[in-house]
């Protein structure tokens, strides 16, 4: 089993149920994104990403850094995750140790770029989350141009899927290798533990801002099932 079968199995209860959504904002159901995460895998394919190359992700929260996380795990590299809260000059150091070889950037950390470019000489691509930057392609764009194709990598249980950071409190940040096996022991306890056999409904919660009280549910009918 590979990592990206848990999302194709969750993807195939429901194409056209709401996958991402951003606040008031725009929805994906999951045939879009499985559809994208295809793209993605094939232009890292295309690219030159071979089983155990490192392909770098450094963004805020947004709706396609989900997708690309997907793609990533879809494709034949191996995700590693930078911390949106370090400093520059630390994600220049995790993604020159890491020897990544390709990079996916929010806008955001734009200014960071030509930093990462330097200390990353081998960076086959680079491409942008959210919009396009002078010289890199927005996600989107450079999806459209890779093939539809289903994509499906040679990766076995046992080959590494992700390299996660540590938290770097007795000294440089370190690297744990992640493999497929791992996630799928993760999810098998989990559903072990809390079994699902019907779409799940989750309920939010606020605390009263006009004075001090516990916790409270909302009134009944505000859930949403997702």
């Amino acid at each position: 089993m590979q990592l990206i079968d848990l999302f194709d199995r969750g993807a195939g209860y429901g194409l056209d149920a709401p996958c991402l959504l951003e606040p008031g904002g725009r929805v994906l159901s999951y045939g879009e994104v499985q559809a994208l995460t295809h793209r993605i895998a094939r232009g890292l394919h295309a690219a030159g990403i071979t089983p155990a190359m490192q392909v770098g992700l450094l963004s805020a929260n947004h709706l396609l850094t989900f997708a690309a996380v997907l793609g990533i795990v879809r494709s034949p590299g191996v995700w590693l995750p930078v911390n949106a809260r370090n400093a520059a000059e630390e994600n220049a150091n995790i993604l020159s140790r890491g020897h990544c070889r390709f990079l996916f950037i929010h806008s955001a950390f734009a200014e960071q770029l030509p930093l990462l470019r330097q200390s990353v000489p081998d960076l086959l691509g680079v491409v942008c989350i959210d919009r396009a930057l002078p010289g890199v392609p927005s996600l989107e764009e450079w999806a459209a141009e890779q093939d539809a194709t289903p994509f499906r990598s040679e990766a076995q249980a046992a080959d590494v899927v992700a390299i996660r950071g540590t938290g770097g409190t007795t000294g440089l940040p370190k690297g744990v290798m992640v493999t497929h096996r791992t996630y799928a022991a993760m999810f098998a306890n989990w559903y072990a533990a809390m079994p699902v056999d019907t779409p799940p409904v989750h309920w939010w919660w606020r605390r009263c801002r006009t004075r001090p009280a516990p916790w409270r549910s909302p009134p009944a009918g505000s859930a949403a099932p997702t």
